[in-house]
């Protein structure tokens, strides 16, 4: 593939006559087109820029008659490289700033990542305005808010590589600004775009006789006002930018949903916003994705098929849903996960009954084990934890996954009521380390409608919806294993209330010869389980994931 690549230089110039013999003299070696543009330089500049590009070959110098800024000159160089054929485009700056001999280093990896951007990351040195990087820290701050990610790591440098097909067809359909703006809201957009961006370290330096064209007062306000569209844009993306994966990869090796950057991002608006104003936004993210599903839409839409055929082959009453509501139902999850983190949802939120029945397992000090699923909300478990701060509440997670989870505990500071184990799969090692705990009096939560990398074998089919699914033998063997009370148990929203439903585990026969029965029955009775809560109410299923073989 990287034989059919073609590269060349885009230059943007204004009044920088006085740098740009050494800049193209720097990028002469490597032997690509440039594409130079006057963007309305003065008479004096002019000639002196139409002087030295006569002395180079392959340069084709564009003009315009008045200065537009440096995002109109980049736009126009990148709609006359694409039209000349070329499918990457290297935007030098004309000042001479940047270390212009790491261009074969970017273009390497170019060729690796063809469909990404490719920017230098600053290197300063004493160069550099105080102002330049205070104005830079701010600016990333914004564009982490602006893209629920820590991806984009500098959004300012003039000096990258750009896959032109993306890129004209984004300045083709959407609003791009056309001066100082321009380096960061075309990175942003891109990135909204599902086009990724990769790093190179550049050094940079600001030369004493060096001339700048940042405006202090007009740059700033057009800055601000760029964030200021970038974070209303931002609203309506705010499911797609914090639920972003990857679809070829197993679960367990994908970014968990609600990574910590984008998780972080969405408690520091909450902390700005309130609940009630975030509930309100929510509404509008609904409706975004009822007009443009995508794939989580896609994957609500075949949900909700499942459920009613399901509803109508059993005669029951199918409770009303849509894309629409489930996914509003989804985001509001999302909601209630830092509503509980940060207080604002407490053990006064649950119904008095399920906090009774709890409160009576707490009272006898018994461990307990209990399974549960993507349905409704296991965080508001933390209510009870918080409740009984003494009282020791333990999370099985799958390795890779729970290393994200924690970074986003220690990222923001929440009290650890529940503590995280790492298990790679649910197997005997996991029942050693887990009986210590029950042992103790502690409790033990596990989800089981997901199966790890290494549990691909050891599952049980059972019918959820009438559909056949599998899930992980892990779970049901350990209840069996550690001999303790076991319940099937889900959190989920009733109103403005929210429910906690036990019930209790089984096992008739726990002698060795009867244990593969049994467990199979308690996978079995864990489907019907499903079956009874997602009929009740279908909006608070929430597994996105492939969950159905079919």
């Amino acid at each position: 593939m990287s034989d059919s690549l073609k590269y060349c230089f885009i230059i943007p110039c204004y009044q920088h006559s006085k740098f740009l013999d050494l800049v193209l003299n720097s990028l002469e070696p490597f032997n690509y087109p440039v594409i130079l543009v006057n963007d309305g330089s003065d008479e004096a500049n002019s000639l002196e820029i139409k002087t030295i590009s006569s002395k180079y070959k392959n340069i084709k110098l564009l003009v315009h008659s008045k200065n537009q800024g440096k995002g109109a000159a980049v736009k126009t160089a990148f709609k006359e490289a694409y039209s000349d054929g070329y499918t990457h485009a290297i935007q030098v700056d004309s000042d001479g700033q940047h270390e212009l001999q790491k261009v074969s280093d970017m273009v390497a990896i170019s060729k690796q990542y063809p469909r990404a951007v490719i920017s230098g990351k600053p290197v300063y040195d004493e160069s550099v305005p105080a102002g330049r990087l205070y104005g830079r820290k701010f600016t990333q701050m914004w564009v982490y808010f602006e893209t629920f990610s820590t991806k984009l790591e500098d959004t300012m440098c003039g000096f990258r590589i750009y896959p032109l097909a993306q890129t004209v067809k984004l300045i083709n359909e959407a609003y791009i600004g056309q001066k100082m703006d321009f380096d960061i809201e075309i990175l942003v957009k891109l990135f909204w775009r599902g086009v990724t961006t990769k790093y190179v370290p550049v050094k940079v330096v600001y030369p004493d006789d060096g001339v700048s064209h940042f405006r202090m007062l007009k740059d700033n306000w057009l800055i601000i006002k760029m964030h200021t569209r970038l974070m209303f844009g931002m609203i309506p993306r705010i499911p797609k930018l914090l639920f972003k994966k990857n679809n070829d990869e197993h679960w367990a090796k994908q970014e968990e949903r609600g990574s910590e950057s984008g998780m972080k991002i969405l408690l520091f608006i909450y902390n700005l916003l309130g609940y009630r104003f975030m509930c309100f936004l929510l509404y509008f993210v609904s409706f975004y994705y009822y007009l443009f599903p995508g794939k989580v839409g896609e994957a609500s839409k075949k949900y909700i098929s499942i459920y009613k055929s399901y509803c109508e082959k059993n005669n029951i009453e199918e409770k009303p849903i849509s894309v629409f509501k489930h996914i509003h139902a989804f985001s509001r999850m999302a909601l209630d996960k830092v509503a509980v983190w940060q207080e604002d949802i407490s053990y006064d939120d649950i119904g008095a009954s399920d906090v009774e029945a709890l409160h009576s397992l707490y009272e006898e000090g018994k461990g307990a084990l209990f399974i549960s699923s993507h349905y409704g909300n296991i965080e508001i478990s933390r209510a009870m934890g918080r409740k009984f701060p003494e009282f020791k509440i333990n999370a099985l997670m799958y390795t890779e996954n729970s290393k994200k989870f924690r970074g986003l505990i220690k990222a923001i500071n929440i009290e650890a009521e529940v503590n995280v184990i790492s298990v790679d799969n649910f197997g005997i090692d996991a029942a050693i380390i887990l009986q210590d705990k029950v042992d103790k009096g502690e409790w033990v939560f596990i989800l089981a409608d997901r199966l790890s990398v290494s549990e691909s074998k050891q599952t049980y089919t059972v019918n959820v919806l009438g559909q056949p699914a599998k899930l992980p033998k892990g779970p049901f063997l350990l209840a069996n294993l550690l001999g303790v009370p076991a319940y099937y148990f889900h959190c989920y929203r009733d109103k403005n209330k929210f429910r906690f439903k036990l019930k209790e585990l089984i096992y008739k026969d726990k002698s060795r010869s009867s244990r593969e029965k049994e467990i199979a029955r308690s996978a079995e009775e864990f489907g019907k389980e499903l079956d009874h809560l997602i009929t009740s109410d279908p909006k608070q299923w929430f597994n996105f994931f492939k969950f159905w073989n079919i």
